[in-house]
């Protein structure tokens, strides 16, 4: 929920590696408010927003409430709903050389007899002016608590999260694919079938500290703890289709050095827990688990015009399935190096050079998959002899 931001953070660079091996690329941090850090300036402090657009019909509302409480407390609440229908388009919703496929593939089901084949196929073609099946709807409730104490805070929030959303099709892909499959009977079936979509919930809670350490050679203390219970269902028409549930940990340490004339930088430690099951008849993904400790520094040094920034990583990585009795362990390092030159003068000006070298290790999908993805429209196959890349 935008409304709910209070900043928004873009870090590039060796600062990145503090967030992760994988955000090398650069990281898009946002500080909310659903945990308060400050007090604020007024006895309420409220925020709206109203949103509409023609496109989508979207309809949307979203508010956010702040209320301090005895001085040092502070009671935040904020929500949103949303709405679309089908996505309109200025033409047809599939490309020319699609078109001529299917249109080709049409008059090959009618010189086999298979008419209604044919007339799907054609109209999958001709359709224009919106995608169907491409409509959502979404809303969230959150609430939280802080207790401000100077320049040190602490807090807790939780949240949920409701959307539901359709999964827009290949024009004419479940008609020719349930006609290959199992002839004129089976692609009946398809093509009464009702499309795909997709309900996913989350509920999560969250704990947040940020401690002054006072004028030492560290600033800041930053602890923060993060649950997550995840549900993702795959509906096929009205029918359920597959369900996929995560349960996630997350726990980070930081100590931020005080800054000086010439250095600042921060170490830390992170743990994550995921524990993750696909549960139906076409579940492609075997149950499994990771396990994830991360150790980081990072340090910046500036002498005058030119600045030196360095950063390393070290994780301990391990991806368990029980049911395939398949476990692999891997260690990973990543580090980058920036050189940074700006002249003092009337312009802002900064030439920079910056090197790194990041490992991820696979994931359990990655691992673990083998068979079809009715969301992606893919069979996807994993490779449990996978390193680190």
């Amino acid at each position: 929920n935008p409304l709910t931001a209070e900043r928004i953070e873009v870090l590039r660079g060796p600062a990145s590696l503090i967030y992760g091996s994988q955000a090398i690329g650069g990281v898009v941090n946002v500080i909310d408010k659903r945990i308060p850090s400050r007090l604020p300036d007024e006895d309420v402090h409220f925020d709206a927003l109203v949103a509409g657009d023609s496109a989508s019909n979207l309809r949307s509302g979203s508010g956010s409430l702040d209320v301090p409480i005895g001085g040092v407390l502070v009671a935040h609440i904020d929500g949103s709903w949303q709405e679309t229908d089908d996505l309109e388009i200025g033409g047809f919703q599939a490309s020319d050389s699609l078109r001529a496929d299917l249109f080709a593939l049409a008059d090959e089901e009618e010189a086999e007899g298979e008419l209604g084949e044919a007339e799907e196929l054609r109209e999958a073609a001709d359709q224009r002016g919106f995608i169907p099946n491409s409509a959502t709807e979404t809303w969230s409730l959150n609430g939280g608590l802080g207790v401000v104490l100077g320049e040190s805070s602490f807090g807790v929030s939780v949240g949920y999260y409701d959307t539901s959303y359709g999964i827009p099709g290949r024009p004419g892909f479940e008609e020719h694919h349930g006609h290959d499959e199992g002839g004129e009977e089976a692609g009946e079936e398809e093509g009464e079938e009702e499309g795909v979509s997709i309900g996913l919930e989350q509920f999560r809670a969250d704990f947040s500290g940020d401690i002054a350490l006072g004028e030492g050679f560290f600033q800041r203390l930053k602890i923060r703890a993060g649950y997550s219970d995840y549900t993702h269902t795959e509906f096929e028409g009205s029918e359920v289709g597959t369900v996929f549930n995560s349960d996630a940990l997350e726990g980070r340490i930081e100590l931020v050095q005080s800054e000086t004339g010439a250095s600042s930088g921060a170490i830390g430690l992170q743990y994550t827990y995921r524990d993750f099951e696909a549960i139906g008849e076409e579940a492609f993904v075997a149950p499994n688990t990771t396990d994830q400790i991360a150790i980081f520094g990072l340090q910046e040094l500036d002498f005058g015009g030119f600045q030196i920034e360095g950063a390393a990583r070290y994780e301990m990585v391990d991806v368990e399935s029980r049911p395939l009795g398949v476990k692999r362990d891997f260690d990973l390092f990543s580090g980058a190096l920036s050189l940074v030159y700006a002249p003092v003068g009337p312009e802002e000006l900064r030439i920079g050079l910056t090197g790194s070298r990041a490992e991820r290790a696979p994931s359990g999908e990655e691992l673990f998959a083998n068979g079809p993805h009715i969301a992606t429209q893919a069979f996807e196959i994993g490779d449990t002899n996978l390193t680190t890349e």
